[in-house]
């Protein structure tokens, strides 16, 4: 009985160490890692790049959608753009859609004051997006620089006041661009394409 036990001791541990040292920690469950930023796809023709020139209202806002908190802001260079990801919290279960507006502006303004930021960068795409919320505390200002300075120098993100939020890119020039959000997590991605 006592020789018996032993083989299958022996067996056990055979078959959990496999082809690996007895003495490497076990795998622990762990969460499943976030996507990486150009990872997240759009099929064709679903959402189109928008002539560089373009200036209006991208995405209606939706009855319901408000009070998202921002969470973070990242940049990345992607095959053939340069991609921004807005990412939020949701404190709630509302549904509904952000709604989010363009135009080309030739400076940072700060809302509520004549204060103009500086951001890098000559030409600057202004994104209002509407259906967020700002959180005091956090310093309302965030900002990452382009991830290759070309097309993208630098973003900015400011939350304000009344559900809004500022989204500025400083890009080396214009560019085509194209904006649209996605769910689970809340977020809003902007790609400018890649300029010569």
């Amino acid at each position: 009985m006592g020789r018996r036990r032993s083989v299958d001791m022996v067996l056990c541990v055979l078959l959990v160490c496999g082809a690996t040292s007895c003495t490497d920690p076990l795998p622990t469950p762990s969460a499943e890692a976030p996507m990486a930023p150009c990872d997240v796809r759009v099929a064709d023709g679903e959402v189109d790049f928008l002539p560089a020139d373009f200036s209006g209202e991208i995405q209606h806002h939706g009855d319901g959608q408000s009070g998202l908190l921002f969470e973070s802001l990242e940049s990345a260079a992607c095959d053939g753009f340069e991609r921004v990801i807005v990412q939020y919290s949701s404190p709630d279960t509302r549904t509904g859609q952000l709604g989010l507006w363009a135009e080309w502006t030739g400076e940072v303004r700060i809302e509520g004051t004549d204060e103009v930021a500086p951001i890098d960068g000559p030409e600057v795409l202004h994104i209002s997006v509407v259906g967020v919320t700002w959180q005091p505390g956090t310093g309302a200002a965030h900002s990452v620089g382009g991830p290759s300075g070309n097309p993208i120098a630098e973003v900015r993100y400011y939350e304000q006041s009344g559900g809004s939020a500022s989204l500025y890119l400083g890009l080396a020039e214009r560019a085509e661009y194209r904006v649209f959000t996605l769910d689970d997590p809340s977020r809003i991605l902007l790609d400018i394409r890649a300029t010569d």
